[in-house]
């Protein structure tokens, strides 16, 4: 089950929402590939431009075949237009497990912004992988 809550759009929301097509789409294709080498964990961020994907989980570590498939959902999202911060619960079945996923802008430091919209198209894209 899934509890989503939408922060706000990140202008300008067509701009956003392409480089967030190709956010999802790299995190499905490294999540499926080389990052099933790198032990799971409880917590990570995986940031690229002014993405950062924030996973937290209370109760197990994190398969990477749910990142892959929570990508892939995000990536249709994105080409249908949606561009928004959230903050999204995920409890399994049994109810043992909680993982909170948050979408959040970084800076040019790579810290999370202050700012809820500046997406700044344009940017050089710089990739740290969960294992980093």
């Amino acid at each position: 089950m899934f509890k989503y809550t939408a922060l706000g759009s990140i202008l300008p929301v067509v701009s956003a929402a392409r480089a967030l097509e190709e956010f999802y789409s790299s995190i499905a294709e490294r999540a499926a590939g080389p990052w099933q080498l790198v032990p799971q964990t409880e917590f990570f961020s995986i940031k690229e431009g002014n993405f950062a994907l924030v996973f937290a989980s209370m109760g197990d570590t994190i398969p990477w075949d749910f990142v892959k498939d929570l990508a892939e959902k995000l990536w249709l999202s994105a080409r249908l237009g949606m561009a928004n911060m959230f903050d999204v619960v995920y409890l399994d079945d049994t109810g043992q497990i909680a993982v909170n996923i948050a979408l959040r802008l970084v800076d040019e430091s790579g810290s999370l912004s202050s700012s809820g919209s500046d997406y700044r198209e344009g940017s050089v894209p710089s990739v740290v992988s969960p294992s980093d």
